[in-house]
């Protein structure tokens, strides 16, 4: 799964790359999901969109979803147990949870929230939940062990010299 999450570039750029995105994950069947822009995930025929606490609401993304043709999943971005919960409730398909370990990145949410507590948050829903937050080769492992159904790694690879090899590496602790 490659989730397109660009907020430095004008809309119609984010269009053209997601195009070439939709293109490479069909020929490698991998699922796209575009963060926040329905119009964008709708006009590539992408295969979710990914929202948060400041997006528009999942029901009326779901009720918008209904409307068409399209069959989309919805995944939420969570930083607590009560927000997993009520994005479940709402009808999120998958939940991203967020900071597991200390990252420059996601230093406005607050403190890390460790092993045990994604471990609580896996057991406290039952959605498939990815983890983020300063999660590396060395403790993916770790993350994977508590339940999660996934992780994302993203200054792990963005920071390689070798992100191809890196992305490699990492599927592998995926298999």
């Amino acid at each position: 799964m490659i989730q397109l999450r660009e907020k430095d570039l004008e809309k119609r750029e984010v269009w053209k790359l997601a195009l070439k995105l939709r293109e490479l994950t069909g020929d490698h069947k991998a699922k796209l999901i575009i963060n926040r822009d329905l119009d964008i995930a709708l006009a590539v025929e992408a295969d979710g969109i990914h929202v948060g606490k400041d997006s528009l609401p999942i029901p009326i993304l779901k009720n918008l979803l209904s409307q068409g043709s399209s069959a989309m999943i919805i995944g939420y971005s969570a930083h607590s147990l009560i927000e997993c919960q009520n994005a479940e409730k709402d009808g999120a398909d998958y939940l991203f949870f967020s900071p597991i370990y200390s990252t420059p990145s996601k230093l406005r949410y607050g403190a890390p929230q460790g092993i045990a507590r994604l471990k609580e948050v896996i057991q406290g829903v039952k959605l498939p939940i990815f983890a983020l937050g300063g999660i590396t080769r060395s403790n993916i492992g770790e993350v994977l062990a508590q339940g999660a159904h996934g992780a994302a790694l993203i200054s792990e690879i963005l920071n390689s010299r070798e992100p191809g090899i890196v992305t490699r590496t990492l599927l592998h602790h995926l298999e």
